[in-house]
């Protein structure tokens, strides 16, 4: 397979699978390509972590004889175990603690890796295969509003890394700007609905940079988490957005994946939003080549963010659901959703509106992740319909459009998730799967 630039895929990285990965030997000869540094540094850090008070998947799974086993191995990009848990160290309140520094980690290091991704992907075991892509047929879904507008917006989102290249901690300045150029030709094929433009933050005028915050589309490089875990190496060098003419598709190149891709819209229209989505990743496929495992699907920087990688969510305004919360919990855990505040992890809940998701994104497929969803808010629908007291059309129409605008563009910023906490929350960030681990199992 071609890249942009004619050359192939092999010629700058090896097509990662488990059996393709080559370790640089035993732990003694290990030793000769771990510097004294690094393994002093390693040394610190973990002691660090068995001292701190937390309750990190980090914490909970790096035992001393996994650690003695891991902190000599080093990848072929030089990712050491120290890259892996350097922001779970320094930020002790993370709910998962580890990052990926390149696609081989999950296997040079998947003694600290596979635990992990069992206890947070709901028992999915080292043995286990994350089935291949199937988008399925987006026409068999409708608009979730059919009954009544209950649904404020739709949106699907996924990260997507490309396998030419390391993660974002071991990026050189190079590979940003060689990726960004990648990507930015890819996205030169899309037309109809998707065709759209690119900005490269780095050229960005003040007025710009002024327009694209206000209309919460600019990403930043203000989370501590991303931060100790090294992702933000050179910035905003390598770093865009692509929107599309009516706003309803946008990219984001080198947040914290290489790609997070969004579709979102206003109303509960799923078809209209998915049909987006998959037409476009089925473009950017014909022109990139995605970081996958046989075992686990698309590979990114954090654990929380692999399998489909994908994220569908509606904004919905329950009354009757809002005035018990324990009911719509029961709904939402039958069909693995996840509810959340109007803006995300630890926000409040405005107008009786919530952010409604799927949990699941390893062990099934595309197309069953949308689906997934969809049968869990038409349920929920059903029931607050059947129960509700009011006249939803009653509501606060002024607040329902403040919160679309508030919170339209925030779906991007759902996987900073599980290494966060509410201090976050004012960077903007829409803090959903890696918190969900910590607030499913203390109330991610």
């Amino acid at each position: 397979m071609k890249t942009l630039k004619g050359e192939t895929v092999e010629d700058r990285r090896p097509i990662t699978k488990e059996s393709a990965v080559s370790y640089y030997g035993s732990p003694e000869e290990g030793m000769k390509n771990t510097d004294d540094q690094t393994v002093e540094e390693l040394s610190k850090a973990f002691e660090k972590l068995q001292k701190t008070e937390g309750d990190s998947l980090l914490k909970k799974y790096l035992t001393r004889d996994i650690y003695d086993t891991l902190k000599h191995r080093v990848t072929e990009s030089g990712a050491t175990l120290l890259d892996v848990i350097k922001s779970g160290v320094e930020n002790p309140d993370s709910s998962i603690g580890v990052y990926a520094p390149d696609s081989e980690s999950y296997v040079m290091f998947k003694e600290i890796f596979d635990p992990i991704i069992k206890d947070y992907h709901q028992g999915f075991q080292p043995t286990d295969e994350h089935p291949k892509v199937d988008f399925g047929d987006p026409d068999v879904f409708g608009d979730l509003n059919a009954p009544a507008d209950y649904v404020l917006s739709t949106r699907i989102r996924c990260a997507r890394s490309l396998e030419a290249y390391p993660f974002n901690s071991k990026m050189t300045e190079e590979n940003y700007e060689e990726l960004e150029q990648d990507v930015e030709a890819a996205l030169d094929f899309l037309d109809g609905d998707l065709a759209g433009y690119y900005t490269t933050l780095s050229e960005l005028k003040p007025n710009e940079k002024k327009k694209l915050t206000e209309e919460h589309l600019l990403f930043n490089n203000e989370d501590r988490f991303l931060e100790a875990a090294g992702a933000f190496h050179y910035w905003p060098k390598g770093r865009g957005i692509y929107l599309n003419s009516d706003n309803t598709f946008i990219v984001w190149v080198n947040e914290e994946d290489h790609m997070r891709i969004i579709s979102m819209e206003k109303g509960g229209n799923v078809k209209s939003v998915y049909k987006r989505f998959v037409n476009a990743l089925s473009s950017l496929e014909e022109h990139l080549h995605f970081s996958t495992s046989q075992r686990l699907g698309h590979l990114n920087f954090c654990p929380t963010n692999i399998g489909t990688g994908i994220r569908a969510s509606v904004h919905i305004r329950l009354p009757n659901l809002g005035k018990d919360r324990e009911k719509l919990e029961e709904l939402a855990a039958g069909f693995n959703l996840q509810v959340r505040g109007t803006s995300g992890e630890h926000s409040e809940v405005e107008d009786y509106v919530f952010d409604i998701s799927n949990k699941r994104r390893v062990g099934l497929t595309e197309f069953e992740t949308i689906q997934e969803m969809y049968d869990g808010i038409e349920e929920i629908i059903r029931y607050e319909s059947e129960n509700s007291s009011e006249d939803i059309d009653n509501g606060n129409n002024d607040t329902v459009s403040q919160i679309y605008e508030k919170t339209k563009y925030d779906a991007g910023y759902d996987n900073k998730e599980g290494n966060k906490n509410e201090d976050n929350q004012n960077n903007k960030h829409d803090n959903d799967e890696r918190d969900n681990y910590k607030h499913e199992n203390n109330e991610k």
